[in-house]
């Protein structure tokens, strides 16, 4: 019972939708499309003033129920590096390849050796796309697979590069991400046991892989909102916020538009209404809307539908 107790203390306040400003029928119209769309939605939630003033859970789903969020994953990496850097154990015009010269083959392609942590961030890295992932050693297929391009050019969707930041994470601190951020990021902002898959070398899998509750990513997308402050304490570096979900790169080149030609930040993706996105594969959202003083989360399976994603952000 003194569990349950203490559960029940440490969730977000609810309150009902007009003490926040927010319109019930505006999240009866919402109910409405999900159900005319057929979306396949889990589970959302929606903040306004860091108060939860709708959620909806769909059957089995609840609460409790801890959802694979995806590349959502990116967005929390994209944290961790943050926080790293504040602590002084990196910089973002770091060296990628000289975090790891064991794993280097002789004669490191000059693209490659140009590559810097803010690109592996932006998604400007060397490749077209992610490199092989078949193997145990997945850092150095990324590091030694012949470049493309030149790193900060253009805009490729690149999941190992993002697995890389890990690695770098794990090199500096001694510590798995997912050991760093429940320290630094979880724990401090009360977000429940978090689960993180593994690459074969184990390193936490910097793209995706993260299991957690609805509320989690809510809290997760209030504590960007509120510029990495939580309850007072300082979680992110002071300036991160706004740097890491500014506009970085063009990302009109992909096929891939979450939302338009808004532009990607550091593993953020700018999306309407002057808002950024943590976004994975199926419907996995956590929408930060600073004008609104607002967060939008949501887990789904939309991948049955062409574009199925975009029907959320529709709605």
């Amino acid at each position: 019972m003194d569990e349950v107790k203490k559960q029940n203390e440490n969730m977000l306040e609810r309150v009902r939708p007009e003490q926040v400003g927010v319109l019930s029928q505006g999240i009866l119209d919402f109910l409405k499309t999900v159900k005319e769309k057929n979306i396949n939605m889990h589970c959302f939630m929606l903040l306004r003033h860091g108060k939860v003033a709708a959620e909806g859970y769909f059957r089995p789903f609840d609460g409790k129920h801890v959802h694979n969020i995806y590349s959502v994953s990116k967005s929390v990496t994209s944290a961790a590096i943050g926080i790293a850097a504040g602590d002084g154990l990196l910089t973002l015009e770091d060296r990628v390849i000289d975090y790891f010269p064991e794993k280097l083959a002789p004669n490191v392609h000059e693209y490659t050796a140009m590559m810097k942590i803010k690109h592996l961030l932006s998604m400007s890295t060397v490749h077209h796309k992610s490199t092989d992932t078949k193997g145990d050693d997945w850092v150095g297929s990324f590091l030694n697979t012949p470049p493309s391009h030149m790193p900060g050019t253009i805009f490729a969707y690149d999941t190992t590069g993002v697995h890389t930041l890990c690695a770098i994470i794990q090199k500096v601190t001694g510590k798995t991400v997912l050991e760093y951020l429940s320290e630094k990021l979880f724990e401090p902002i009360g977000m429940g046991k978090i689960e993180w898959e593994s690459c074969p070398m184990g390193i936490n899998k910097g793209g995706s892989g993260i299991k957690c509750t609805i509320e989690d990513m809510a809290r997760f997308g209030q504590l960007y909102l509120q510029d990495g402050v939580w309850n007072g304490k300082r979680i992110l570096p002071d300036g991160w916020v706004s740097l890491s979900t500014s506009r970085h790169i063009d990302n009109t080149n992909t096929k891939f538009l979450l939302d338009g030609q808004k532009g990607y930040g550091y593993l953020f993706w700018r999306t309407r209404n002057n808002s950024y996105t943590a976004f994975g594969m199926g419907g996995q959202f956590v929408v930060v809307i600073p004008e609104k003083d607002a967060v939008f989360v949501s887990t789904a399976n939309t991948l049955l539908y062409r574009d199925g994603h975009q029907l959320i952000l529709d709605s």
